[in-house]
């Protein structure tokens, strides 16, 4: 594999990392409005997960 195909492979790898991570606090969230509603700002940065969470298998 050429260093070239090698990196591109890690910054994909980053890419679904980071997306992972700032995806976290909508997980389970099926609604653009319900989304809007608890992070009227959008989502820019990291945040924790909504308490109570809207999906009672995630409220620990």
């Amino acid at each position: 594999m050429s260093n070239s195909v090698a990196r591109r492979i890690e910054n994909a790898l980053w890419g679904a990392f980071i997306g992972d991570a700032l995806a976290m606090p909508v997980h389970w969230f099926y609604s653009t409005e319900r989304i809007r509603e608890q992070f009227p700002g959008g989502i820019d940065r990291y945040f924790p997960a909504p308490h109570p969470h809207q999906m009672p298998s995630c409220w620990a």
